[in-house]
Parts: structure tokens; C-alpha cells; sequence
């Protein structure tokens, strides 16, 4: 009843060429990640299925998933917080929440604890109980948890910008006639750029014309 994969899973079984009948996809389908705009549509345009997104840590266990009704499934959001769990966004937990983007911290009665094995279990990072992830991501005012990638997605480049390549390359897939992209960076003497590479692209200015 449920399938839980990758974006880049699901957006191979709703692009690879097939013979006969598509075959019928569970009721639920869950990734966990940053799933393109087109790989959403092009799964439920091929399956009759809503691509959903669900968020969880090795840590804390799961998170938050969006098990609203098919036509209430948010794109760009990973759901509401599952029963038991509390997330703070920001920097330290125990301040007001500012519902900008930030660091996701995660509390809960199924977190492990510690890592390691006993007596030897080590969680000094841990913070009156909440554990810090390396994700980014803004809780919104009605519970929904969306995710920005991580912190080690993040770039600081010459001209002093913060970038986050996961998200930029995201993007760069929803771009018209767009397969496939992958952003990196680019070590240079006079500092940090970044640069991508794209799969399928016919031209470049949309593709320019898309990001900004």
C-alpha cells in the first residue's frame, strides 16, 4: 500500500520507455528529498499517482509526512510532523521560532541514544534533548515542514553569496526540455564559483531565463 524511494528512482519509472500496460502504482508513494516540479508531474501523469515527500533522520527517525487527500499534497513541502515529534528551526532550540529558513533540529521520545555502544554512548551535541540535523529547512505558520537541502550543500562564493547547490540543482530540473543536472563547485584563484552540468537541455537561454 505504501512505496518509499528516491526522486531520482521515481523520476526514472516515469520517463523510461515501456512496453504494454503501465503497471498500477501503490496508493501512497513517498521520496525523501528534493523532488523536481516535472518529476511530480510526470510520475502522477504516468501512474495516476501523487508523488508525496516524507522527511526523516537516522537519528530521530521519521519526521513529518504529507498524507493529505491527493489534491491537498503540497509540492516543496515534506508534510506535517508525525505524532511524538517536535522540530525547531533556527539556531540554538529553546528561542522563538522566526519561521525563516534555518537549521532543523529534531526532538523526540524514538530518538537514539547516542551513538557508539554502552556504556560508551556519546550525543554531547545534543541541547536539553534536541538533536541537531545537518538539514535546512522553514516550518511554515499551518505545521508544514519544507526543506532548503543541507548545510554541507552550501557554498560560500567569491562574492560573498550562499549558495545551495542541492537547490539550485533542483531547480535547474524543472527548466523545459531538462533530463538531468548536477551543480558543483569550482575551486578558481580568485576564490569558490560554482557551475552545472545539464542533461538534455536544447538551448541555454531558457534555461537562464528559468532560474532567474
Amino acid at each position: 500500500a505504501i512505496w518509499f524511494t528516491t526522486p531520482q528512482t521515481a523520476d526514472l519509472a516515469a520517463r523510461v520507455p515501456l512496453e504494454g500496460r503501465v503497471a498500477a502504482a501503490p496508493p501512497f508513494c513517498f521520496v525523501a528529498g528534493l523532488a523536481s516540479r516535472k518529476t511530480v508531474d510526470a510520475f502522477g501523469a504516468r501512474f495516476g499517482r501523487t508523488l508525496r515527500q516524507h522527511y526523516g533522520s537516522a537519528e530521530g527517525g521519521p519526521v513529518s509526512m504529507d498524507a493529505s487527500d491527493d489534491a491537498a499534497v503540497r509540492f516543496g513541502s515534506v508534510g506535517r510532523l508525525v505524532r511524538g515529534v517536535e522540530v525547531h528551526v533556527g539556531d540554538i532550540p529553546g528561542t522563538p521560532a522566526s519561521g525563516a529558513q534555518g537549521r532543523i533540529w529534531i526532538r523526540s521520545a524514538g530518538q537514539m541514544a547516542g551513538y557508539g555502544f554502552l556504556p560508551d554512548v556519546d550525543r554531547s551535541e545534543l541541547v536539553d534533548g534536541w538533536c541537531p540535523t545537518r538539514d535546512l529547512g522553514q516550518l511554515t505558520p499551518d505545521g508544514y515542514l519544507a526543506l532548503s537541502g543541507r548545510m554541507d550543500d552550501c557554498v560560500r562564493l567569491q562574492d560573498g553569496r550562499l549558495v545551495n547547490l542541492a537547490l539550485l540543482a533542483a531547480r535547474l530540473r524543472d527548466a523545459d526540455t531538462v533530463t538531468d543536472a548536477v551543480a558543483l563547485p569550482l575551486e578558481e584563484p580568485a576564490g569558490v564559483s560554482c557551475a552545472a552540468i545539464v542533461e538534455g537541455a536544447s538551448e541555454l537561454d531558457g534555461v537562464r531565463r528559468h532560474l532567474a
